[in-house]
């Protein structure tokens, strides 16, 4: 990554560049900063993440119980992240290439009854 800021400041600046309802920014900085803190508890360098982490971080996903619906949420915005770094020339969008899990087949909420 070609940046000197430390990884709060970069994280802050990615929340304050999306053209998102202000929820929908709250939400994009809060799981990109688990994707960090699960980075920094595997001891991991933040400046030289590869897919290869991605994708661990999305097996520990898995592991751990999170629906289909959340893993794919996260993953999505793991993509965003890196493609607004590659648009500000930061680093590659190495996230371009990730799988998202597929759709679940069934409905989240159940049919209105009357």
């Amino acid at each position: 990554m070609k940046t000197n800021l430390d990884i709060t400041e970069l994280l802050e600046h990615f929340r304050d560049d999306q053209d998102v309802m202000p929820s929908t920014r709250s939400q994009y900085y809060n799981i990109i900063r688990l994707f960090f803190a699960f980075v920094e508890s595997q001891s991991w360098n933040w400046q030289t993440i590869g897919v290869s982490h991605i994708i661990k971080y999305k097996d520990y996903l898995y592991e751990t119980g999170k629906t289909i619906r959340t893993i794919r949420l996260y993953v999505t915005i793991i993509k965003i992240f890196w493609k607004w770094l590659h648009t500000n020339g930061i680093d590659n969008n190495i996230a371009e290439s990730l799988k998202l899990p597929p759709k679940e087949n069934s409905f989240s909420k159940k049919a209105l009854s009357f």
